[in-house]
């Protein structure tokens, strides 16, 4: 939305106050179709977690195929190139922390004389992943989650979601909007529903069985799935599973999700196991563990077979 309002070429028609242009100019509609020729996006490829230098220099890009981000292009071929509009152009790195460190240098050297016009979006959950040569170039805008209710009033008014569905959504992501809508997509909350029915399943008589489902959902059906995807997936799930053990939580009104609302622990001692359980799950997907070792490990301390039970 941003650079959306960088970007317009009328920004006189622009409402006083929101943070979007016009929506009619040629610009506002290059951006809404994912087009715009000012306005570069830059993420990490798909199924991996950092940007490669190809990413920001072209040179290095044509040692990396398959790894170009954003539109294509690499950073400072896009910088090269003369504004289409007339009215700058826009940058967005998503996350900056994700930089590989050849990456990070380079786009350094580009924020020490940057190009005349162009504006630079650094997005990052906390700036412990940037370089401080980075963050000491930026202009920091700290934004605060929002509160659930605004969110969930937003939910449903802009994606046209359920009451139920939208105030789940907006508890659940902690008030980061981006993460709502994502999980707010058809095929995105498809899955957490399926993952809601594995967690839902009887854990004491099959948890092998039921550690085999939860692995198979997180690696999904498509044949090489890409291994850090479905630890992103599985510590979604296991997410979910905090959050249905939380007072006063709403999954018993989202239909989808209704059948884990009773998957509660019925004794002090027994929610201290369970959660303790989740959070070495946790623990031990950031150490890398084998993934089925993860799942069958939950689920066999779920059913009380594994009688060990240490966090740190």
């Amino acid at each position: 939305a941003a650079a959306e309002l960088l970007l317009c070429e009328r920004p006189a028609g622009v409402r006083p106050g929101t943070l979007a242009g016009c929506g009619t100019c040629r610009s506002c509609l290059q951006m809404a179709a994912g087009t715009s020729p000012d306005f570069l996006w830059i993420t990490p490829p798909a199924g991996k977690r950092f940007i490669p230098v190809g990413a920001i220099k072209e040179e290095s890009a044509k040692h990396e195929e398959g790894e170009r981000t954003g539109a294509g292009a690499a950073l400072d071929r896009f910088l090269s190139l003369t504004s289409y509009g007339g009215r700058g152009r826009v940058v967005g790195i998503d996350p900056a922390g994700s930089l590989v460190e050849a990456a990070a240098n380079a786009l350094l050297k580009m924020l020490e004389e940057p190009s005349p016009g162009t504006t630079f979006f650094l997005v990052a959950d906390s700036g412990r992943g940037v370089l401080p040569t980075i963050r000491s170039r930026c202009q920091i805008l700290r934004l605060h989650p929002v509160k659930a209710p605004a969110l969930a009033a937003w939910l449903s008014r802009y994606l046209a979601l359920p009451d139920p569905r939208a105030r789940f959504l907006a508890e659940f992501s902690g008030g980061a909007p981006g993460t709502a809508v994502r999980l707010a997509a058809p095929e995105a909350f498809s899955a957490l529903a399926a993952a809601a029915g594995i967690l839902a399943g009887k854990w004491n008589e099959r948890p092998v069985e039921a550690a085999e489902q939860l692995r198979a959902w997180a690696e999904g059906a498509k044949k090489g799935k890409a291994k850090e995807d479905a630890r992103m997936r599985l510590r979604l799930a296991l997410e979910l599973l905090l959050y249905a053990w939380e007072p006063g939580n709403i999954l018993a009104d989202v239909p989808e999700l209704s059948g884990l609302a009773s998957k509660r622990p019925t004794m002090a001692a027994q929610g201290a196991a369970w959660r303790g359980a989740v959070l070495c799950a946790l623990r031990d997907l950031d150490a890398n563990v084998y993934l089925p070792l993860v799942t069958t490990t939950l689920f066999l301390r779920f059913s009380g077979q594994a009688r060990t039970l240490k966090v740190s």
